[in-house]
Protein backbone atom coordinates (compact mmCIF):
# COMPACT_ATOMS: atom_id res chain seq x y z
CA UNK A 1 0.00 0.00 0.00
CA UNK A 2 2.86 2.35 0.82
CA UNK A 3 4.40 1.69 -2.60
CA UNK A 4 1.14 2.70 -4.29
CA UNK A 5 0.99 5.91 -2.26
CA UNK A 6 4.58 6.79 -3.10
CA UNK A 7 4.01 5.99 -6.78
CA UNK A 8 0.83 8.07 -6.85
CA UNK A 9 2.64 10.95 -5.12
CA UNK A 10 5.49 10.84 -7.64
CA UNK A 11 3.05 10.81 -10.56
CA UNK A 12 1.15 13.74 -9.05
CA UNK A 13 4.35 15.77 -8.56
CA UNK A 14 5.54 14.92 -12.08
CA UNK A 15 2.25 16.19 -13.46
CA UNK A 16 2.53 19.45 -11.52
CA UNK A 17 6.09 19.99 -12.74
CA UNK A 18 5.02 19.26 -16.34
CA UNK A 19 2.12 21.71 -16.16
CA UNK A 20 4.20 24.47 -14.65
CA UNK A 21 7.09 24.11 -17.09
CA UNK A 22 5.66 25.40 -20.32
CA UNK A 23 2.12 24.33 -20.82
CA UNK A 24 0.89 27.79 -20.02
CA UNK A 25 -0.17 30.05 -22.88
CA UNK A 26 2.48 32.52 -24.00
CA UNK A 27 0.97 36.01 -24.04
CA UNK A 28 4.08 37.77 -25.33
CA UNK A 29 4.60 38.89 -28.91
CA UNK A 30 7.79 39.12 -30.90
CA UNK A 31 9.01 42.70 -31.25
CA UNK A 32 8.66 43.49 -34.96
CA UNK A 33 10.66 46.74 -34.87
CA UNK A 34 13.01 47.07 -37.82
CA UNK A 35 13.26 46.51 -41.56
CA UNK A 36 11.63 43.66 -43.46
CA UNK A 37 11.77 42.71 -47.15
CA UNK A 38 9.68 40.26 -49.11
CA UNK A 39 7.43 39.38 -52.02
CA UNK A 40 3.75 39.86 -52.83
CA UNK A 41 1.98 37.51 -55.24
CA UNK A 42 -1.28 38.30 -57.04
CA UNK A 43 -3.04 34.94 -57.47
CA UNK A 44 -5.27 36.14 -60.36
CA UNK A 45 -2.71 37.89 -62.53
CA UNK A 46 0.27 35.73 -61.44
CA UNK A 47 2.28 38.92 -60.94
CA UNK A 48 4.82 39.12 -58.14
CA UNK A 49 6.72 42.14 -56.87
CA UNK A 50 9.11 43.06 -54.10
CA UNK A 51 7.98 45.11 -51.14
CA UNK A 52 9.45 46.34 -47.90
CA UNK A 53 8.07 47.10 -44.47
CA UNK A 54 9.42 49.14 -41.62
CA UNK A 55 7.84 48.50 -38.22
CA UNK A 56 8.29 50.51 -35.05
CA UNK A 57 6.81 48.90 -31.96
CA UNK A 58 6.31 50.58 -28.59
CA UNK A 59 4.45 48.21 -26.28
CA UNK A 60 1.07 47.54 -27.88
CA UNK A 61 1.46 50.37 -30.42
CA UNK A 62 2.75 49.34 -33.85
CA UNK A 63 3.56 51.73 -36.71
CA UNK A 64 4.10 50.29 -40.19
CA UNK A 65 5.42 51.81 -43.41
CA UNK A 66 4.81 49.87 -46.65
CA UNK A 67 7.12 50.48 -49.63
CA UNK A 68 7.11 49.08 -53.15
CA UNK A 69 8.06 50.34 -56.61
CA UNK A 70 5.18 52.87 -56.46
CA UNK A 71 6.41 54.54 -53.27
CA UNK A 72 5.80 54.44 -49.51
CA UNK A 73 2.65 54.66 -47.44
CA UNK A 74 1.93 54.47 -43.72
CA UNK A 75 -0.25 51.50 -42.81
CA UNK A 76 -3.42 51.84 -40.77
CA UNK A 77 -5.16 49.49 -38.35
CA UNK A 78 -1.80 47.85 -37.76
CA UNK A 79 -2.16 45.09 -35.14
CA UNK A 80 0.14 42.44 -33.75
CA UNK A 81 -0.91 40.07 -31.00
CA UNK A 82 0.99 36.89 -30.18
CA UNK A 83 1.76 35.42 -33.62
CA UNK A 84 -0.98 37.23 -35.59
CA UNK A 85 -0.41 40.40 -37.61
CA UNK A 86 -2.74 42.54 -39.70
CA UNK A 87 -2.55 45.91 -41.40
CA UNK A 88 -4.22 47.93 -44.15
CA UNK A 89 -2.76 50.09 -46.91
CA UNK A 90 -4.89 52.63 -48.73
CA UNK A 91 -4.88 52.77 -52.53
CA UNK A 92 -7.40 55.54 -52.97
CA UNK A 93 -10.34 55.01 -53.14
CA UNK A 94 -9.82 51.34 -52.25
CA UNK A 95 -7.68 49.51 -49.70
CA UNK A 96 -5.71 46.28 -49.28
CA UNK A 97 -6.05 44.20 -46.10
CA UNK A 98 -3.09 42.06 -45.03
CA UNK A 99 -3.46 39.19 -42.55
CA UNK A 100 -0.69 36.88 -41.46
CA UNK A 101 1.33 34.91 -38.99
CA UNK A 102 4.65 35.85 -37.45
CA UNK A 103 6.47 32.50 -37.49
CA UNK A 104 9.68 33.69 -35.89
CA UNK A 105 11.69 36.79 -35.10
CA UNK A 106 12.86 36.68 -38.74
CA UNK A 107 9.87 35.55 -40.84
CA UNK A 108 6.18 36.25 -41.39
CA UNK A 109 3.70 35.36 -44.14
CA UNK A 110 0.05 35.65 -44.97
CA UNK A 111 -2.66 36.62 -47.40
CA UNK A 112 -4.03 39.90 -48.73
CA UNK A 113 -7.37 40.98 -50.14
CA UNK A 114 -8.08 44.01 -52.36
CA UNK A 115 -11.37 45.79 -51.68
CA UNK A 116 -11.76 47.07 -55.26
CA UNK A 117 -12.51 43.78 -56.97
CA UNK A 118 -12.14 41.15 -54.27
CA UNK A 119 -8.83 40.01 -55.72
CA UNK A 120 -6.38 38.33 -53.35
CA UNK A 121 -2.94 36.89 -53.01
CA UNK A 122 -0.10 35.92 -50.74
CA UNK A 123 2.81 37.73 -49.14
CA UNK A 124 5.93 36.91 -47.16
CA UNK A 125 8.52 38.99 -45.33
CA UNK A 126 11.96 38.30 -43.91
CA UNK A 127 13.73 40.55 -41.45
CA UNK A 128 16.77 42.36 -42.82
CA UNK A 129 19.43 44.10 -40.78
CA UNK A 130 19.89 46.82 -43.41
CA UNK A 131 17.52 49.69 -44.02
CA UNK A 132 16.27 49.67 -47.58
CA UNK A 133 16.20 52.04 -50.49
CA UNK A 134 13.86 51.04 -53.28
CA UNK A 135 15.12 51.94 -56.74
CA UNK A 136 12.06 53.40 -58.51
CA UNK A 137 13.87 53.12 -61.85
CA UNK A 138 14.12 49.34 -61.56
CA UNK A 139 10.56 48.36 -62.55
CA UNK A 140 10.40 44.79 -63.78
CA UNK A 141 7.97 43.52 -66.38
CA UNK A 142 5.56 42.50 -63.60
CA UNK A 143 5.57 46.00 -62.16
CA UNK A 144 3.93 47.98 -64.97
CA UNK A 145 0.38 48.28 -63.60
CA UNK A 146 -0.64 51.35 -61.60
CA UNK A 147 -2.38 49.00 -59.17
CA UNK A 148 -0.81 45.54 -59.04
CA UNK A 149 -3.40 44.40 -56.49
CA UNK A 150 -6.30 44.56 -58.98
CA UNK A 151 -7.23 41.85 -61.48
Amino acid sequence: MAKKSILFGLLFLSGLIFLSSGCTEDKTSIDLSGYWQGTIRNLSTKKAWDFYMYFEQNGDDLLGIYTDYRGSITTRSTNHEKSAISFIIDIYPEFVSFFGTVSSRYYMEGTWSYSGDGNNGQWELQRTEDNFKYDNNDNSENETSDNPFSK
